[in-house]
């Protein structure tokens, strides 16, 4: 019998033919590379582990939703489970945070990472915000039953941002208190108002991206909580909307909008403008099973982690999860080629 030293670098080997989107002839800009689902994904058994102590157990996500990387790691909120899985992808490892086990997290269902390593979790069953800090220790719990009902958080600055389904409306937060600053936004179709808020986003500038489920559509807003853009609406071709979740802003300002009902993501540019999208139902590879949240990691130790599934003729810019709930329930994993100059 033949048996290995060590587990293989990737469990799930590249498609036979990448998936690329738009797809050939036209030009690339996004690649499908892998999936994320198990244990097996990151910390494969290799044959001699199994020869030696026994095939083990491998553990599952359950109902992805929240999903934010950070410092190496990928965290999910797992629904289902009512913990945060974690998949370091630094040290192959996955694992979840302890403090599910004592009851502190109870039904996660949006994470946000500051830059310190501090981190925002919406619990939807409590209804709050668990504060946990770099070490991933809870440290304190903002709201309550009469302040909001969350269902998103965004953090930017010393500001968390809270996307609240009782008032239809974003809370902004001091993260270091859980004082409140102030609030965007009021029930109703107007532009500024909001019915059923569900995403939110930030980009470099601090300007705040929302997506208005009800009203089908996405709003842009400064600091001040001045209106700065309003796009889409109920439909079904390009541009339009069904049923808007997770959010994401680029670096350069690509707006990603996750559809739970057209099961992709959209790609729009500052003007509002449909730029792509990319996934669809289905089992083949790149398509998704009820979409929640769309989230982007620029670590270049993150991006050569996947280099095995990139085309050898493409180099990638950044790399984009996007959580998936039903069906074979996972994390997508894709990359924004480098497109040359």
């Amino acid at each position: 019998m033949s048996v290995s030293c060590g587990p293989p670098p990737h469990p799930r080997p590249p498609t036979a033919e990448p998936v690329f989107y738009p797809a050939l002839p036209d030009t690339p800009r996004i690649q499908y590379l892998t999936l994320l689902r198990s244990s097996e994904d990151i910390d494969p058994q290799s044959e001699f582990e199994k020869y030696v102590v026994g095939e083990r157990r491998n553990l599952t996500l359950s109902h992805a939703y929240g999903v934010a990387p950070y410092d190496g790691r990928l965290y999910v909120c797992d629904t289902k489970l009512g913990t945060v899985i974690t998949f370091d992808l630094g040290k192959r490892k996955f694992g979840w945070i302890e403090s599910a086990k004592r009851g502190q997290i109870q039904n996660p269902l949006s994470i946000a990472i500051a830059q310190d390593g501090m981190k925002y979790l919406v619990d939807s069953s409590q209804p709050r915000i668990v504060v946990l800090d770099a070490a991933d220790r809870v440290v304190s719990f903002f709201g309550n039953d009469d302040l909001f009902k969350p269902v998103d958080v965004a953090v930017f600055g010393d500001r968390l941002y809270v996307a609240d389904l009782k008032d239809h409306e974003i809370q902004i937060l001091d993260r270091k208190t859980g004082e409140s600053i102030g609030t965007i936004g009021e029930l109703g179709p107007e532009p500024g108002q909001f019915s059923a808020p569900t995403g939110i986003a930030v980009d470099r500038e601090g300007d705040l991206y929302v997506t208005d489920l009800l009203n089908a559509r996405v709003q842009k807003f400064d600091p001040e909580g001045n209106l700065l853009l309003n796009f889409g609406q109920s439909g079904r071709f390009p541009g339009d909307f069904a049923r808007p979740k997770g959010i994401a802003v680029d670096r350069e300002g690509i707006i990603y909008v996750v559809d739970a009902a057209f099961e992709n993501v959209q790609l729009f540019n500052q003007e509002g403008q449909a730029l792509m999208f990319f996934g669809g139902y289905g089992d083949e590879p790149g398509s998704m099973w009820l979409p929640a949240k769309v989230a982007l990691d620029y670590d270049p130790d993150d991006i050569a982690y996947f280099k095995d599934y990139v085309h050898e003729d493409r180099e990638i810019e950044y790399l984009i999860f996007v959580s998936n709930q039903m069906g074979p329930s996972h994390i997508g994993v894709y990359g924004y080629l480098r497109q040359e100059k």
